[in-house]
């Protein structure tokens, strides 16, 4: 009686998915070809596996022809329906894949075609997950699913590429509601090396219940492993992965299907396995150099556009500062990169000595995170003067960042009437991170003042307030209690550079130049 229990309930759980496709796993196949698929010309069709999403095979695509190729499957739609597509591809980086979705009416006429959107050459050699979701014809009556695959970045010596693909899907959900998979949350976040790690989220279904969970997770690009939560709470799954060694990246995704069979994933997401590291910028005052063109750490962009030269003319500390000279137009300067740790707040500081009014200097960050991809970070342009002046950024490290390459450009002066070519000077660097700050702050864009008489008084509106000044490491300099509200620190004993104070929740920014 249980056997046919399990089975009778697996059986109600394909047809209520409704999949329309045959042989969607690529698991049957007949004379070098998979069952119900038919493929254009250009391309070389084989069984894989190895590179395989789930089950025991893929279909592996070999590519060398210069035009748009694809592999296709025809069935019955229903007019006026909304049908969800997906699939999943494992390709190099010269080779992007999507849907392209043929409708057809009773008469055999194509009355529309709609793509998918494209995998993303980028994300090269791990399983990429892709869907849409598309309402059909009011008069249509078949469809031709076809699976199509496009050169990216072909030259004279690229003349191939390779993809795999498994796990496609044509999902008609009826009235049936999906379940919700959502508060994905790591544990720990950042997972040292050799220590498990545990995933949780919670998934509720609107209308049903759930039946099937699981978690998908692929180590360094392989395949995908599956496994079923380790612990349920409520409507909170959570699921205990391995411990990994050092730099080992993890992609996952969790999957929850509900009593009728309709199906929910989350996308792609990633961690790393690391331990967390100091940051710092290296030769920050410019005192080491290789040669009196090429400071140490530091790399030149350039050297048609800027040149960095070690001088003496103008000094903030120490005894050379770095001289960044725009011998040609163009937003070119140094840079360096560091490792950074994800979530935290860090603070970044140069002194610049500007009194060129044709250019002007400016930092400028680059955030690298796990998945190779990058975003950009500006900080304020400086402005012409006698001397020298500090420009500083705070910036909160979102998740999933890998490393910050941190840039001084030099650029065209606002209102330059000149030949946007010239020098500034560039000394007494400083990147740190920032202990004391609280979560909820690391999201927000910190108030700064800059005072140069050495005295910060803020009137806060509010009474009996307690206000914390703390420098760049974290250390508590003062606490004090104001009854009034008036805040007031004395500054004037204290070393020019970044400070802060904490009232609270709220964390204010201040730059102290005498």
């Amino acid at each position: 009686m249980k056997r046919f229990f399990v089975l009778f309930l697996f059986f109600v759980l394909v047809l209520g998915a409704q999949e329309l496709l045959q042989n969607n796993g690529f698991e049957s196949w007949t004379g070098g070809m998979p069952d119900y698929w038919t493929k254009s010309s250009g391309i070389t069709v084989s069984q894989e596996g190895t590179i395989v999403h789930s089950g025991t095979y893929s279909v592996k695509i070999y590519k060398t022809s210069t035009v748009t190729e694809n592999i296709q499957q025809k069935i019955d739609v229903d007019p006026n329906t909304q049908y969800n597509f997906s699939f999943y591809t494992y390709t190099d980086k010269h080779i992007r894949v999507r849907l392209w979705l043929k409708w057809y009416n009773a008469s055999g006429t194509n009355v529309r075609s709609d793509p998918s959107p494209y995998s993303n050459p980028s994300n090269a050699n791990v399983w990429q997950y892709v869907d849409t979701t598309i309402v059909s014809p009011s008069d249509a009556d078949s469809l031709e699913y076809q699976v199509r695959f496009y050169n990216w970045s072909w030259g004279d010596s690229i003349t191939s590429a390779t993809c795999y693909v498994d796990d496609v899907s044509c999902f008609k959900p009826g009235t049936n509601q999906f379940p919700v998979i959502e508060n994905i949350t790591l544990s720990p976040y950042a997972p040292y090396p050799n220590l498990p790690e545990t995933i949780s989220c919670t998934i509720t279904d609107p209308d049903g219940n759930i039946v099937t969970d699981s978690l998908y997770y692929s180590i360094d690009g392989g395949s995908y492993n599956v496994m079923t939560h380790s612990s349920v709470n409520g409507s909170t799954y959570s699921y205990n992965l391995p411990a990994l060694p050092e730099l080992s990246k993890v992609n996952y995704y969790i999957v929850g299907i509900d009593n009728e069979g309709a199906r929910t994933q989350t996308s792609i997401k990633t961690y790393k396995v690391y331990y967390p590291v100091s940051v710092n910028l290296l030769n920050k005052g410019f005192e080491n150099w290789t040669d009196p063109n090429t400071p140490e750490n530091w790399t030149v962009e350039d050297p048609s556009y800027v040149t960095a030269t070690q001088s003496t003319d103008y000094v903030n500390s120490g005894v050379y500062s770095c001289k960044l000279s725009r011998i040609q137009i163009g937003n070119y300067g140094i840079w360096q990169k560091i490792k950074v740790n994800p979530r935290d707040t860090i603070v970044v500081v140069a002194n610049f000595y500007d009194n060129d009014p044709d250019v002007s200097g400016r930092l400028w960050f680059r955030r690298i995170f796990w998945d190779g991809t990058t975003s950009n970070v500006f900080a304020d342009y400086t402005t012409d003067g006698t001397g020298w002046q500090m420009i500083a950024e705070t910036l909160a490290l979102p998740d999933e960042i890998d490393s910050l390459t941190v840039l001084v450009r030099v650029y065209t002066q606002t209102g330059s009437t000149g030949d946007s070519l010239g020098d500034i000077y560039l000394d007494n660097m400083d990147l740190r991170s920032i202990s004391g700050i609280p979560e909820e702050n690391k999201e927000k864009k910190l108030k700064t003042y800059i005072i140069t008489n050495g005295i910060f008084s803020l009137n806060t509106g509010k009474t009996d307030i307690v206000a914390t000044l703390f420098d760049l490491s974290g250390r508590i300099i003062e606490e004090r209690f104001f009854k009034d509200g008036l805040i007031r620190f004395e500054l004037r004993n204290k070393e020019n550079g970044i400070y802060f104070v904490k009232t609270g929740d709220e964390v204010t920014r201040i730059v102290n130049l005498r």
